[in-house]
């Protein structure tokens, strides 16, 4: 009998290896799913980043080429810092539209700070009946270049009088406009 107790615990040594070679083999198992998944993940999370941006560029290069026909058409709204000229004779046939005397008084061109861009700075005196002025000031503001207005003053020249004669306005601009 002693051999068959011997036997027994030959028998319960083998099964607890058993389970513990079982045990070890599910928690490196696991521990290997656990790392494949995680790999799965990232390179899932890369696929996916990859495809956002793919997706991404060719919306930004279909909004670039809808939009060229804009884009070339933007340099026309820049006066030249090398012929500043028609943005001269624009100015000037403010004057002959609305029949106000349109002077440039000064004209610079500078480079605006912490940028790259150039600006053209004229100062603008417009002489005429009040009606005149105005409108010259107002096609001024929204000639077809890139102008913005920086300061103005409107000044009555002469009052009317008893004669009846129509008084004189005056108006001085400062604009900008953007150059190339």
């Amino acid at each position: 009998m002693k051999k068959l107790k011997s036997q027994h615990y030959l028998l319960l040594i083998l099964s607890i290896l058993a389970v513990l070679v079982a045990v070890a083999a599910y928690i490196f198992m696991y521990k290997d799913a656990i790392k494949k998944a995680e790999a799965e993940s990232i390179l899932e999370s890369d696929v996916s980043a990859a495809s956002k941006q793919t997706v991404d560029n060719k919306n930004m290069s279909a909004i670039y080429e809808s939009t060229a026909a804009s884009r070339a058409l933007l340099p026309e709204f820049l006066v030249s810092s090398d012929d500043a000229v028609p943005f001269i004779d624009a100015v000037e046939d403010v004057g002959q539209t609305t029949g106000a005397k349109v002077s440039i008084s000064t004209l610079s061109s500078s480079a605006t700070s912490g940028s790259s861009n150039q600006t053209i700075t004229a100062t603008i005196s417009v002489t005429g009946t009040w009606a005149n002025v105005m409108r010259a000031v107002e096609m001024i503001e929204n000639m077809p270049y890139a102008v913005s207005v920086k300061s103005i003053s409107i000044d009555v020249l002469s009052s009317t009088d008893q004669s009846g004669s129509v008084p004189g306005w005056t108006a001085v601009l400062s604009i900008s406009a953007l150059s190339s």
